[in-house]
């Protein structure tokens, strides 16, 4: 039986969850000695990133918040992946850099009643007309491409800032007669590198989701009335393209705590430019990120939900502004709930303390990415936490039969024969660790790599959990999010749970949803596969606001829209937006890559972008921010009550889980 020995490394291109096997693979030989290990964001360990002669790493660039918080989040030499042609490698962490190198003359003075909408993204289209004002200077004051090609600038870690009135002379510098080069602009503004093999792509498509939730958020015709366009900006950080977000997209969170950072750091030094002795304090702003994770401990916990909580609480807290005790004008995060709810990603396990309970886990063939399992214990006082050695797991594995696993050891690895292998940790739920939960990680190799003759590759097919463990208790058990390298790429096939009590189809041949509705037709059958708890793992917090999304034409939860769990209410989806129109067409309209261009995209980050944009607007006719959780997600659950007390009459209720409050309704978009 195998041993239990500390976390391995990954080699070039496997995914940060997947890399024991590659010790064995003489293949990945020639990266033997790039690796180098991480602490996770709390301290505990964390599976290995890749790094080598291709990527450089991040570097810490607040060292009190890095003191307070712990190594991981901003000390990222040894985390995440970036491109070595986008690195700063002169850049100094001591530095602050949220603000003061940055050159401030390039972005135009601020009304002190200006909103600030914080977008990050990928495949932000810096030129659009949607983003401008009626004299053609764009709305944008600042947009930092993270991983294009690093262009000198000393306050940066990565990547390339430009200012707004760079963006207008591009524009300028790319127009002829009129008419604008866009091509010839992404490609200036580093939006676009097709000669980098990890270079930006998105914007050489016809839509990009960048532009779609960008426009739905903050997007208006140049010549609008229904805002003073001077005074709604925005600053945007454009996300590394999908290639570097790793299959399980957990590379992500990093990339997009750096962007909350400096949106928020370069906002405030903005303020203290324009409006330094003005009691009013800040900027308020509305964040929009539209992206998420299919597993986790959703409890709030992640490293990105514990950054946006703290810059939530200090954004909060009273401060003396000329002798006056006064809040700030807060800042808002929203974020989706998710489209996994038919994915069968997750299920609940009772251990009765008389046996081992199963799962069947099937992987599919032909999958060219790893999959990925946890299991989560509920939270545990510190000293009451069970003890890893009370558990025992074993997997059936397709043509190999049982394969059980030695005794669980926390903080440690163990193989499955040569293509998976069970590692074991303790996850503090709050900072002083004094809840913990222990989760198990199961890993299992690609079912098949064209690049690797001799791999070792997992068995598709019928995989069976078994484990036991204390008696009377729940687990609860996630497939993480598994996408391909390259978007819209076949090679990444999701694993899903299978279970003959979960019902994929009600009687009258329609998709089952986690809840029942206007219909007196049975619920969507019963046993440990449920819709129940698929939401995004990355917005549990109670800093953010989850956005599921709904049919507009009757008001039907979208069935993709994922679901909340009962069990932790402070996870609950809040409200939903419209994410589609109706039944007949796909979507909802914005905006494409390109001027002029249209697209439809639908899922839950259309609704979040709507609720963004519905804050945003609320706050520009706000005159007193004087007053605590202004604009928090309760502002936006009091809009979805009221709207569900005068529902139209073919409405019908919403199942809390699903729905949050209830539904709201936003018009300002564009119409088919």
């Amino acid at each position: 039986m195998p041993d239990w020995g500390p976390f391995s490394p990954a080699p070039l291109g496997v995914g940060p969850y997947s890399d024991h096997w590659a010790e064995q693979e003489g293949t990945y030989a020639r990266n033997q000695s790039a690796y180098r290990s991480a602490d996770s964001f709390i301290g505990q360990p964390s599976p290995y990133l890749l790094r080598d002669a291709t990527f450089a790493g991040m570097t810490a660039p607040d060292v009190d918040l890095r003191n307070r918080l712990g190594r991981s989040l901003y000390e990222l030499d040894d985390h995440v992946p970036v491109p070595t042609h986008a690195v700063n490698e002169n850049w100094d962490a001591s530095e602050d850099w949220l603000a003061s190198a940055v050159d401030l003359a390039n972005i135009p003075e601020l009304d002190r009643d200006t909103v600030i909408v914080g977008i990050v993204d990928t495949g932000i289209p810096l030129c659009h007309t949607r983003f401008r004002t009626a004299s053609g200077n764009t709305r944008i004051l600042a947009s930092w491409q993270q991983t294009t090609t690093w262009s000198g600038q000393d306050d940066l870690p990565f990547g390339r800032e430009l200012y707004g009135s760079e963006i207008d002379a591009l524009v300028n510098a790319h127009t002829r007669a009129g008419y604008l080069d866009e091509e010839a602009f992404n490609r200036a503004a580093g939006l676009v590198e097709p000669h980098l093999p990890f270079g930006a792509r998105d914007l050489d498509r016809h839509a990009s989701h960048g532009a779609h939730v960008m426009d739905l958020a903050c997007g208006f015709a140049p010549d609008t009335t229904e805002i003073d366009p001077e005074k709604l900006r925005i600053i945007a950080v454009n996300l590394p393209p999908q290639f570097l977000h790793g299959p399980a997209g957990d590379f992500l969170q990093y990339y997009a705590a750096f962007g909350f950072r400096r949106i928020v750091g370069l906002a405030d030094a903005l303020w203290q430019r324009d409006h330094p002795t003005d009691p009013k304090g800040a900027y308020p702003i509305s964040f929009n990120f539209s992206y998420g994770m299919q597993a986790g401990p959703k409890d709030g916990s992640m490293p990105l939900e514990r950054l946006i909580r703290d810059m939530v609480a200090e954004r909060a807290a009273p401060v003396v502004i000329n002798g006056v005790p006064r809040l700030k004008p807060p800042l808002r995060i929203h974020m989706p709930a998710g489209n996994s709810n038919l994915y069968q990603c997750a299920a609940k396990l009772q251990l009765s303390g008389a046996g081992a309970s199963e799962l069947t886990w099937r992987i599919q063939p032909d999958d060219q990415t790893s999959n990925q399992l946890e299991i989560w214990t509920p939270p545990f006082a510190k000293n009451d936490l069970p003890d890893a050695a009370d558990f025992s797991l074993a997997l059936a594995v397709p043509n190999d039969g049982l394969v059980p696993a030695p005794q669980p050891q926390v903080g440690e690895c163990a193989p499955f024969g040569n293509y998976a292998r069970l590692c074991c940790f303790k996850h503090n739920v709050d900072d002083a660790g004094d809840m913990q939960r222990l989760v198990f990680l199961i890993q299992v190799a690609q079912t098949f790599r064209p690049d690797a003759a001799g791999a070792a590759l997992a068995p598709a097919g019928q995989w069976k959990l078994a484990i036991a463990g204390p008696d009377q208790l729940d687990l609860s058990v996630y497939i993480q999010s598994d996408q391909s390298f390259i978007m819209q790429s076949p090679i990444g096939r999701r694993s899903y749970f299978d279970d003959p009590g979960y019902r994929k189809y009600r009687e009258n041949g329609e998709l089952a949803d986690s809840a029942v509705y206007c219909t007196a037709l049975g619920e969507p059958g019963s046993g440990p596969v449920s819709r129940i708890g698929t939401n995004n793992a990355l917005g549990a917090s109670p800093s953010i606001a989850l956005i599921g999304g709904f049919r507009e034409s009757d008001g039907q939860p979208a069935l993709y829209s994922s679901t909340g769990t009962a069990a932790l209410p402070d996870s609950d989806v809040d409200l939903l937006y419209p994410s589609e129109d109706r039944a007949a067409t796909y979507g909802l309209r914005a905006s494409g890559s390109r001027i002029g261009s249209t697209a439809s995209f639908r899922g839950t980050s259309m609704a979040t972008a709507l609720a963004t944009r519905d804050v945003a607007l609320e706050m520009l006719n706000t005159q007193d921010f004087n007053l605590p959780n202004l604009f928090a997600a309760d502002f936006l659950r009091a809009r979805a009550e009221v709207f569900e007390t005068n529902r139209p009459a073919n409405f019908c209720p919403v199942d809390g889980r699903k729905g949050g409050t209830g539904r709201t309704r936003s018009s300002r978009r564009l119409r088919r």
